[in-house]
């Protein structure tokens, strides 16, 4: 009698064990999809082509040009570049890469936009815009998709924020 209340005890264990892990792996891929927003793949390679591209800003007159990972930075340590302030080429320069990129109309699928660039220090949670007012073209927007790149600094991050109007 007494071998078969083991047998049983070890057999229940077993079943909590089983059902403990299963339970473990789902609240791990639940939580997992909490934590990061869906991306829009379109928006995505955009903000990733556009990390890349070589800008207009100059910071040795002319001998080498700033890429728009590296112009973030100069705008937020507020650098003058030969052609002009490095958050104001920032600024034409976004504009003008994703008006080119997408006819924003009434009749388009893509109706306007809304572009955030923002420092954050270490340890603190308070948003710093670098671009201010975000640059936008909504009009009674509700429906979006976007999608957001990080960039390390010494002293904190930089945010870019791309979200498109779909309505």
């Amino acid at each position: 009698m007494r071998k078969k209340g083991q047998e049983e005890i070890v057999g229940f264990v077993l079943i909590v064990l089983i059902v403990s892990v299963i339970l473990l792996v789902f609240l791990g891929i639940f939580l997992r999809k909490d934590v990061s927003k869906t991306a829009n793949p379109e928006v995505s390679q955009f903000l990733d082509s556009m990390s890349a591209i070589t800008t207009e800003c100059s910071l040795n007159a002319g001998y080498s040009y700033e890429n728009y990972q590296d112009l973030l930075k100069d705008c937020n340590e507020g650098k003058l570049c030969a052609s002009g302030k490095a958050c104001d080429i920032l600024k034409n320069t976004t504009k003008s890469l994703i008006e080119a990129s997408w006819n924003f109309s009434p009749d388009s699928p893509k109706k306007g936009y809304k572009f955030e660039v923002y420092f954050t220090a270490r340890e603190e949670t308070a948003k710093q815009p670098l671009i201010n007012p975000p640059l936008s073209y909504i009009s009674g927007c509700t429906s979006f998709i976007g999608d957001e790149r990080v960039f390390p600094v010494s002293d904190g991050s930089i945010t870019i924020l791309l979200d498109l109007c779909l309505n």
